[in-house]
């Protein structure tokens, strides 16, 4: 697994994690549940169904490692 930011349309610092990263496989955006973070998808990601794919989570605004508080603007995430 690696993790780092990427910065969001409006400047914000987005963490994210990846498993399993390969560029001939093909990627899966997977989006934690609301009360969470990407961390929890961790048994997911490792899950022998899901190998052959790179997975890739964030942490929306306001959950995990991600400083932003949260938005009531639904395009935001």
């Amino acid at each position: 697994m690696e993790m780092n930011y990427f910065k969001s349309f409006d400047g914000t610092d987005i963490f994210y994690r990846n498993w399993n990263f390969d560029e001939k496989k093909k990627t899966l955006i997977v989006i934690h549940r609301g009360h969470e973070h990407s961390e929890r998808l961790n048994d997911f990601a490792y899950n022998e169904k899901f190998k052959k794919y790179n997975i890739f989570s964030y942490d929306l605004r306001g959950h995990g490692c991600t400083k932003e508080k949260s938005s009531p603007i639904f395009m935001d995430y």
